[in-house]
C-alpha cells in the first residue's frame, strides 16, 4: 500500500497543522517510518490504520488511487 503524499499532508493540516513528531507521536510510530510514507514508501495496512485513527480519518483517505 502506498500512502499519497499530498493526501497525507491535508490530513495533517486538518488534524491541527501537525508536522512529522507530534504525527508519529500521537499514531505511534517511529518518526522515521511518517517520514518513509511521506517520500512514497509503501506502508503496511497496519500502519495506514495508526495514522488514520491520530488523524481521525478514514484509512482509505490517505491512500492513493
Amino acid at each position: 500500500m502506498r500512502i499519497d503524499s499530498m493526501k497525507l499532508a491535508m490530513a495533517m493540516v486538518k488534524a491541527g497543522n501537525l508536522n512529522t513528531i507530534t504525527l508519529a507521536e500521537k499514531s505511534g510510530v517511529s518518526r522515521a517510518t511518517v517520514s518513509v510514507i511521506r517520500s512514497g514508501k509503501t506502508v503496511k495496512p497496519e500502519t495506514v490504520a495508526k495514522l488514520a485513527i491520530a488523524l481521525n480519518c478514514d484509512p482509505k483517505d490517505l491512500l492513493e488511487d
